[in-house]
């Protein structure tokens, strides 16, 4: 009848001898030193507003990940300071969902 069937030898062989051998081929993960962590900006300056607002002209379409990537700041600030944009008009918001929000220039 139906039920759970053993899987046979050859498929057991098979994962054993990849699991060893994956073990010995498989490089260590190490951690990130201190000069090769990434640092972000976690305030949000009125500097860092200006140079965010005159940088983002040449965009056709703004997103939190564009601007935390290009400007290394964190996902919530970077969240942050498309709604202050857009407080003052420079932005304009085009398409919102729960995770994302997508601007364009006013």
């Amino acid at each position: 009848m139906g039920g759970v069937h053993k899987k046979p030898i050859s498929v057991i062989e098979k994962r054993t001898r990849r699991m060893l051998e994956g073990k010995a081929g498989r490089r260590e993960k190490r951690p990130l030193s201190e000069t090769e962590k990434r640092e972000r900006s976690v305030i949000v300056t009125p500097e860092l507003l200006r140079t965010i607002g005159s940088g983002i002209r040449e965009f056709k379409v703004i997103t939190p990940y564009l601007i935390m990537t290009k400007y290394d700041i964190t996902y919530g600030n970077a969240k942050r300071v498309l709604e202050i944009l857009s407080r003052k008009g420079l932005i304009r918001e085009v398409s919102r969902n729960r995770r994302v929000r997508v601007y364009v220039v006013a």
